[in-house]
């Protein structure tokens, strides 16, 4: 018997709590669209990330994207320099919260191979959708497809995952379907509450 069960997110209380992040906060009140990718930057180093991201940024001349976490910038930066974007891009290092940020985030782009479960969570929690590349299931990389559930959000190749994007960037009604549809999914299936009576159910499952 064998179970995977994400760490629990407490974003809803947490967004109720912190005071939101405005865009005029950190010079962004220009852009038409934020998106925004959390996490290591580890996670976001590939050239297939940064590939992806460099064409969303050039089909959108006035859209932004955050990256929020500890990490080596400087191939990162080098990369996006060479592809034009790196004016739009912020990288804001390590933030004990991302809860503030979450507010003014249109998308949230999934870093691959290595996306971040609990980054996804907290993006789900907070109704954001949610851009994620699948992996065959034989694949040693997680790739957060299987938190979101939703096909779709969830790109067969990194072609389908601008296209994704780019649907959601040039459609309000389509992001607001999408954000809702993320928010139900979180508090069905991964609010902890939730995850606590998986857990106990998975517990039980060894003590028969």
């Amino acid at each position: 018997h064998a179970e995977w069960i994400p760490l629990a997110s407490d974003i809803e209380p947490r967004l109720q709590a912190r005071e939101p992040v405005t865009r005029q906060e950190i010079g962004l009140e220009s852009g038409s669209s934020i998106s925004a990718t959390f996490g290591n930057l580890y996670k976001v180093s590939g050239s297939g990330y940064l590939r992806v991201l460099s064409e969303i940024l050039n089909r959108f001349p006035k859209h932004f994207h955050l990256f929020a976490g500890a990490g080596n910038v400087k191939a990162i930066r080098s990369h996006l320099h060479n592809q034009g974007v790196l004016p739009r891009v912020r990288f804001l290092g390590h933030v004990e919260d991302v809860a503030p940020l979450l507010g003014m985030i249109d998308v949230y782009l999934a870093s691959f191979p290595h996306s971040g479960g609990h980054s996804l969570l907290e993006a789900m929690g907070a109704g954001k959708p949610i851009v994620v590349l699948r992996f065959p299931p034989d694949s040693h990389y997680n790739s957060g497809a299987e938190l979101v559930g939703t096909p779709e959000l969830i790109a067969p190749g990194e072609a389908n995952y601008i296209e994704i994007a780019d649907r959601l960037l040039r459609n309000p009604s389509l992001r607001e379907k999408q954000s809702q549809v993320m928010l139900n999914r979180f508090r069905a299936e991964f609010r902890p509450d939730r995850l606590g009576e998986r857990y106990k159910a998975f517990l039980a499952h060894f003590e028969r």
